[in-house]
């Protein structure tokens, strides 16, 4: 018992002493050289921590140190599987639903009010699903044809100034190959199911041909492409545009090569913590007439006429705590001097080319956690499309399709499979074979 409490006493004792150790030595003269102040180190360490958030955040750099640089990308692969009514087959593709692709995106701070950026976009589609023909060769002998360029085309070539005008709006003007302003305008939706079923039903088989049964099941000139075009204003093309955004609302104009101009108006939004919405409205006039593309997914879908008009549109909602969303888009183009002959149906040359081609669109659709594991949302869709006057005066053309998507968030990933019946008549021609067609794969996005 003494020799406990002893101790105890001499521990006490010894920590005593500490604070007195400390008080001598801070008094004491220095006799090696003074040490670097300890809120220079304190700094220094700062420094060297942000620099290595820094590289743990961004890991590519840019080459100049004005700008921050941001790589990003996407592959998206799949297998489509395609009856014409007479063959079937299997083919390894990329989806042009959302093609595989990289860019390099770079932006800068000007000043308080100022800021400037440019993008390098392009993509790589080994036998995209807008290309791919069970014909075989020109000549329709069959079999599938694999097609795309084994290298990298442009998507987007650009610079952009943007002015800061207040919180809310902001206005910006960008120059290059890029978005044109109707760009998109026919394609807004929020169901969750893009990737594999949206208003372009024709990038899902848009080189597959329609077959005539009445001259020998022959391979006719009309592909899903030259068909169904959701006519989405001037795609992607080398332009100046400039938007002026006001919270949710944008306001967009380009002038185009080939003498077209296009103007846009879109709204995106959450309204109330209920419903997520998204609309758009597009004018468009090719006053050249000299390239007017009606097909995206088919760039060969080349007309030479006089000057056309297009209005399309497109809105989509979504009742966030139900799920539930619906979609619909339209659009109408005229032609002020359709000329008989279409480059991309040779076998309808000579036959008068539709004034007025127009398309309807409408999806009903589900999003949600199906799975309790929080693998990520599922999505279900139903869709239909229309088209009148697309070929040929009179002619018709119907979609429709089912699909699925699986989101796994951990990857960034998502998988998906859809089917769509095709149908298209024209009247004084033999009838066609219907396409049916079902694609599954995945996307994922770094």
């Amino acid at each position: 018992m003494y020799r406990q409490v002893r101790g105890r006493n001499f521990r006490n004792a010894l920590l005593a002493t500490v604070p007195v150790a400390f008080m001598v030595a801070a008094v004491s003269p220095v006799r090696a050289a003074d040490p670097t102040p300890q809120y220079a180190i304190d700094d220094r360490i700062d420094q060297i921590e942000a620099e290595l958030q820094r590289l743990r955040e961004e890991r590519v750099q840019s080459g100049n140190r004005q700008v921050d640089l941001k790589v990003y990308g996407q592959v998206n692969r799949g297998v489509l599987a395609a009856d014409d009514g007479i063959d079937s087959e299997l083919i390894h593709v990329d989806n042009d639903h959302s093609s595989t692709r990289v860019g390099w995106q770079g932006t800068a701070s000007i000043n308080e009010y100022w800021s400037a950026g440019a993008k390098i976009e392009v993509q790589f589609e080994s036998n995209s699903t807008a290309s791919v023909s069970l014909a075989g060769d020109t000549n329709g002998i069959g079999g599938t044809e694999r097609v795309g360029p084994n290298n990298f085309t442009e998507r987007k070539l650009e610079f952009w100034l943007d002015y800061m005008i207040n919180d809310n709006s902001r206005a910006r003007m960008t120059v290059g190959q890029g978005d044109t302003a109707s760009n998109g305008t026919s394609e807004m939706d929020v169901s969750g199911t893009g990737v594999i079923a949206y208003s372009g039903v024709a990038d899902t088989a848009g080189g597959i041909r329609f077959r005539q049964p009445g001259v020998g099941n022959t391979f006719s000139g009309v592909t899903v492409g030259s068909v169904f075009s959701q006519l989405d204003g001037f795609s992607r093309d080398d332009r100046i545009r400039f938007d002026y955004t006001n919270g949710p609302v944008m306001v967009s104009y380009s002038n185009i090569a080939n003498g077209r101009n296009d103007i846009a108006l879109r709204y995106q939004d959450t309204i109330n913590d209920t419903f997520k919405v998204a609309a758009a409205i597009a004018y468009g006039m090719d006053t050249d007439g000299s390239r007017n593309n009606e097909s995206p997914a088919d760039p060969s879908a080349t007309e030479r006429n006089g000057e056309t008009e297009t209005i399309n549109g497109s809105i989509s909602i979504r009742h966030i705590q139900s799920g539930f969303s619906v979609t619909a888009a339209a659009g109408n183009r005229e032609r002020s001097d359709p000329v008989p002959g279409f480059d991309f149906n040779p076998s309808l040359a000579g036959v008068q080319g539709p004034e007025d081609r127009m398309f309807y669109y409408g999806k009903f659709a589900w999003q949600g956690l199906l799975f309790d594991n929080g693998i990520g949302d599922t999505a279900f869709a139903i869709d239909a499309f229309q088209t009148e006057n697309a070929v040929v005066p009179g002619d018709e053309g119907t979609v429709f399709g089912i699909a699925m998507v699986q989101d796994i968030d951990a990857a960034a990933m998502e998988l998906y499979i859809g089917y769509r019946h095709h149908t298209y008549e024209a009247p004084g021609f033999a009838s066609f074979n219907d396409i049916d067609v079902v694609l599954a794969g995945g996307r994922v996005k770094f």
